[in-house]
């Protein structure tokens, strides 16, 4: 024990020895000065302080006390300092960036009765100290900072000074050998500008012809970031000409006087590929001509950059394949004709997903999705959707739900208030076309709906083909065939009882009974937001249209079906636009216009209730509950009165029964607080109405408040809360639960 007692001392006195003399001879080995100036005849010297923290735990350091720059001109001196710093700090984090003594060893060795200190962070007044990277001290390390001469070297090279030199890095070390001040001076020489762009062996084509807008022209400073982006511009451009394998060699030639350089692309074509044959691997299901079809290039096709990113890209919006390449066989024969080689992945067929969701106005909800890709080798998708949610849960939530019937119906009922929604349907992703694509959908669906006017059983069958004519612009006509059979809830809180009230008019009661119903419809959206998950720019345009034919019938008051059969004819049409405007990276408004108007074509048609249009809640004026705004033209209770008509209590419960007419605007302004979570103040007006004629601003209700967005593991967790200022003259805070308006829901929807 004792020898090898012995044998460690040793060893850890030779490692003390062989630091310092290592130390020792570096110091020697370096020039140091009789002045502070670093060198002599500067003007003036740029010092930040860095003095970070000093571990006698960690072992001895040399830190970087004052680094000096001398002869800049071009870039300033903190911009140069700020890139020798950021270099520094990213190497320093790396493993072994540096090499320190063990202070500990020379304290167990010469200074044992010395107490070791703790860590200790020494202030640091820089102006400079904003930058992120002098949160760590600088530590002084040889071959690092001559690293960073060729830093600012090729720093000044990309703008132009070819001949720059950069000299250093000298140091002063300090008395106490624990800091140094580094160094660096620069001559700059001449800033070069591009005299002239030549292009050899390019086939005649100019520069023109290759790139419409050239990162470098004639005349610019010489910008060697330029010249490379040129440089592989002229190569996809060539690639685009169907040259596949073509490669451009750049080269900068200063001219005899210094202050000018000329540009020299020489590219080496090799031949002009046409398509061959194409070979398609991986595929075990899927069929080579839906493949083909999808590639839209056949043989002879010239091969073309954006031609295969463009059948790539369709390749995987079939979403059949998790992986697609495309390759050219580079060992075909013939050397003008190569085989294109299609490499897929096909993703699994089955799939099945569960999800939870909820949200004030639907209650908790349970998601199941079951898919089944590629029917027959085709592309043909199978996709069962089941939603489940139940809404009673939340009835009693204070400035949710304030209608007394509601509350009343959920004591009665519950079993009764789920809601819910179940479709079947098969989906062909791409229907093959030369000059757009297309989407084909058929589905079945089966849907329960609750509403303050009505309870909604519907059974429907819809067709639709989504068309993308660009980018931008898609279009989507379908056909609907609906069976729905709707109830109300009346005035005594009893499903079905009383409903159908002459009262009320033929279009103006709560309604009862069964349509059977066909409509047409054509839905066209405009496209040019930035990310249409998260957007910061652009703007969304939507006008969609619907005709509606069909019978209905109502339910009398005694529940009995007698002559109020009536014809379904009517017109609807929609539109809206959300316009996303980037005040700054971290800033956006949301500015958003959307405005309907149904059209009765029969004067004895009659138009259900589901089919009209409703204001209030999440997707309209915040605020206000769900679907709770009445018409402002309303008899019983216009919104140019302050007080009802119909002589009932202020609380007493006043559906909307849906209007003709209606307008939206809203404004938010967003932003983000933390890297999941996301706030936003805003502003709803709008106002629903049964004659457009009686439109008039002084009647808009209007909604005010803010909102968050966090994002979970299950899906956004969104909130808003809204305060109701107006609704035309209507008094609408009767207490203080019904001034404000909880929007609600996380998960899946």
């Amino acid at each position: 024990m004792v020898s090898v007692g012995f044998l460690m001392i040793n060893f850890k006195f030779l490692k003390v020895l062989t630091a310092l003399f290592l130390l020792s001879f570096s110091l020697l080995a370096r020039p140091t000065f009789l002045s502070d100036e670093l060198f002599e005849g500067s003007q003036k010297k740029v010092v930040t302080k860095t003095k970070g923290f000093y571990s006698e735990d960690e072992g001895l350091k040399i830190l970087v006390d004052d680094i000096q720059i001398e002869g800049s001109s071009y870039f300033s001196k903190k911009e140069l300092l700020f890139k020798i710093l950021n270099f520094i700090h990213f190497k320093q984090n790396e493993k072994n960036s540096f090499i320190a003594l063990d202070r500990g060893d020379i304290d167990d060795l010469i200074l044992s009765n010395t107490p070791k200190k703790r860590s200790q962070r020494v202030n640091i007044n820089s102006p400079l100290m904003s930058f992120d990277i002098f949160n760590n001290p600088i530590v002084y390390n040889e071959k690092l900072f001559l690293k960073t001469v060729s830093i600012l070297q090729e720093h000044y090279k990309q703008r132009g000074f070819l001949n720059v030199h950069i000299f250093g890095p000298k140091i002063i070390v300090s008395k106490d050998q624990r800091f140094v001040k580094v160094g660096f001076l620069v001559k700059e020489g001449k800033q070069i500008k591009v005299e002239n762009i030549y292009l050899k062996s390019f086939n005649e084509y100019s520069l023109a012809d290759l790139v419409k807008n050239s990162p470098i022209k004639k005349g610019d400073h010489l910008d060697l970031d330029a010249v490379e982006k040129l440089r592989a511009f002229l190569e996809e451009a060539l690639f685009e000409k169907g040259y596949p394998f073509a490669k451009v060699r750049g080269e900068a030639v200063a001219s005899s006087n210094g202050s000018e350089a000329s540009i020299y692309y020489k590219s080496y074509l090799g031949e002009k590929v046409s398509v061959g044959n194409v070979k398609i691997l991986g595929s075990e299901r899927t069929k080579d001509q839906l493949i083909n079809n999808q590639l839209q290039l056949k043989k002879g096709d010239l091969i073309s950059h954006t031609k295969l990113a463009d059948a790539k890209s369709r390749l995987l919006k079939l979403d059949l394949f998790s992986h697609v390449d495309l390759q050219i066989d580079e060992n075909s024969q013939k050397k003008n004709e190569r085989d294109l080689i299609v490499k897929v992945k096909e993703r699994p067929r089955t799939t099945l997903e569960i999800g939870l969701g909820a949200s004030l106005e639907d209650g908790p909800r349970f998601i199941s999705m079951l898919q089944h890709r590629n029917l027959f080798g085709y592309g043909v998708n199978f996709r069962g959707r089941f939603q489940l949610n139940y809404p009673a849960l939340f009835f009693n939530v204070p400035f949710l739900y304030t209608s007394n019937s509601i509350l009343e119906l959920q004591k009665q009922s519950r079993l009764s208030l789920f809601e819910g929604k179940s479709t079947l349907a098969l989906e062909y992703p791409k229907i093959y076309s030369r000059l757009f694509e297309a989407d084909a959908f058929a589905n079945l669906s089966a849907l329960r709906e609750i509403k303050p006017a009505f309870i909604l059983n519907k059974f429907s069958s819809l067709i639709k083909i989504s068309s993308k004519i660009n980018e931008k612009l898609r279009l989507a006509p379908s056909i609907e065939a609906e069976y729905a059979n709707f109830n109300c809830i009346s005035s005594d809180f009893v499903i079905g009882q009383n409903c159908g009230d002459k009262a009320f008019g033929i279009t103006k009661r709560l309604d009862a009974g069964s349509v059977k119903l066909l409509s047409f419809n054509l839905n066209t959206a405009f496209d040019t937001r930035d990310d249409p998950f998260a957007p910061q720019s652009g703007y969304i345009a939507s006008l969609n249209s619907s005709l509606g034919l069909g019978w209905s019938n109502l339910m009398g008051k005694d529940r009995e079906f007698k002559s109020q059969h009536r014809p379904i004819n009517y017109a609807k049409f929609s539109t809206s636009i959300a316009k996303y405007i980037p005040f700054s990276r971290k800033l956006t408004l949301v500015a958003s216009f959307k405005a309907g108007m149904l059209f009765n074509l029969s004067a004895s048609g009659y138009v259900p209730l589901f089919k009209r249009f409703y204001l209030g809640g999440t997707n309209s004026i915040r605020g206000f509950a769900e679907d709770q705004i009445l018409p402002a033209d309303v008899s019983i209770w216009p919104a140019s009165s302050s007080y009802p008509s119909d002589n009932l209590p202020l609380s007493a419960f006043r559906p909307s029964l849906g209007g003709n007419f209606f307008v939206n605007k809203r404004i938010e302004l967003r932003f983000p607080l933390a890297k999941k979570l996301a706030a936003g103040v805003f502003l709803d007006a709008g106002q629903l109405l049964e004659q457009i004629e009686n439109y008039t601003t002084a009647n808009m209700a209007v909604g005010t408040g803010f909102g968050i967005k966090y994002k979970t593991s299950i899906g956004t967790l969104a909130a808003d809360l809204g305060v109701r200022i107006f609704d035309g003259r209507r008094r609408v805070m009767f207490d203080i639960w019904e001034m404000f308006g909880l929007h609600f829901s996380i998960g899946q929807s």
